[in-house]
């Protein structure tokens, strides 16, 4: 079964609307600069240690602009505690892997990963000798791993390092360890989704939503936001429309009221999929209301992107069901709203509400609103 990317698929203008899965950043991603490390004790350690800690800090500063002059003192920052006489000892080993992961996030940002493979590769072998540390440097590593080998092709590699991360570590009392499981849960459902292993994928969903009910932060309430749409997603493009319609409406609910503007979203796109599906199901009034409860809710102060299409698919549902006047009137307040925007996404759905629009006048309503 050919599966449809991880978005809502609008079933009547075929208007794609995408998610965080497909370009989430890893929230784990740090170019400046990781806890705090001991400094050695020697003066000549110490003196190697500022040196590093000096070229760490200019290509934390560089690493936007000039990202391969970042790596190159990153490098040097690396040679320099390799080369003091403190660099096996505790605080000089957390120095070097300090370094290391910084290189690592900046090689893959930069699309090198058999490098960035090499650098993960180097902190496995650190990691157990980082003392407290170590399950978050292994950790760590055995992510920036899972993301280089999927990028370089390895699909079951990325999968059985993602699942490694979760075994060996789902109980870690740390907080930022907990973290990197839940990412690698994350990854883990959108990589089982990507392969076409949809069931696999929402029990990867299942996992992780049961992990963040059970540890709510602001940040795991908004990686709990988007699993449960992706999840919706999923369930949707596997004909379980019950299931989708559960988790779009556990969204709504628990966080309908959220100011927070990463999970406000998120909200708007489960309205959405809420639409989809009951579009699918038959329920078109029910599919109405779902996208007016997005005006409702976020006209003035919500995503344009999301607001623009729902208004588009209630003017669509509207001709669908003989309402053209109707129609009408919501795509002229959709070419009011956002008419003179430069914005391509915001462009098509005026150009597909102008299209609606044409259809109704001339008395030939679409049975579908026009794709892209």
């Amino acid at each position: 079964m050919l599966l449809p990317p991880l978005v809502h698929l609008v079933p009547l203008c075929l208007v794609a609307v995408a998610i965080g899965v497909v370009s989430r950043p890893d929230p784990l991603i740090r170019l400046t600069g990781g806890p705090e490390a001991t400094p050695p004790d020697s003066s000549e350690d110490q003196d190697a240690a500022s040196a590093a800690a000096a070229r760490m800090q200019e290509a934390a500063r560089v690493a936007t602009s000039e990202p391969n002059q970042a790596l190159g003192l990153l490098d040097e920052a690396i040679e320099k505690l390799a080369d003091a006489p403190g660099s096996e000892d505790q605080p000089g080993r957390e120095l070097v892997i300090d370094a290391l992961e910084r290189k690592g996030n900046l090689l893959q940002q930069l699309g090198r990963f058999e490098e960035a493979l090499n650098v993960w590769t180097r902190l496995l072998e650190l990691g157990p000798d980082a003392g407290s540390a170590s399950p978050y440097v292994i950790a760590r590593a055995l992510l920036g791993r899972a993301y280089a080998v999927g990028r370089l092709g390895s699909g079951d590699e990325e999968l059985e390092t993602l699942h490694r991360i979760e075994r060996d570590f789902a109980d870690d009392p740390s907080e930022r360890v907990r973290r990197i499981v839940d990412t690698a849960l994350y990854k883990e459902a959108a990589a089982f989704y990507r392969t076409e292993r949809p069931i696999e994928a929402i029990d990867s969903y299942d996992r992780l939503i049961g992990r963040l009910e059970a540890d709510p932060t602001q940040a795991s309430e908004e990686l709990l936001s988007e699993a449960l749409v992706n999840k919706a997603i999923t369930a949707e493009a596997i004909g379980n429309l019950d299931m989708a319609l559960e988790a779009d409406a556990t969204v709504v609910a628990r966080f309908g009221d959220s100011d927070n503007s990463a999970i406000r979203l998120q909200v708007a796109i489960a309205l959405i999929g809420r639409g989809n599906a009951l579009t699918l199901r038959g329920d078109l009034g029910g599919a109405i209301e779902a996208y007016e409860e997005i005006e409702r809710r976020f006209a003035t102060s919500g995503p344009p992107a999301e607001v623009a299409l729902a208004l588009v698919e209630k003017a669509a549902l509207l001709a669908k069901t003989s309402r053209e006047p109707d129609a009408v009137r919501v795509c002229a307040q959709v070419a009011k709203r956002y008419g003179k925007s430069s914005d391509p996404e915001l462009r098509r759905y005026v150009e597909q509400a102008q299209a609606i629009e044409r259809a109704c006048l001339e008395g030939d309503p679409p049975d579908r609103a026009p794709s892209e």
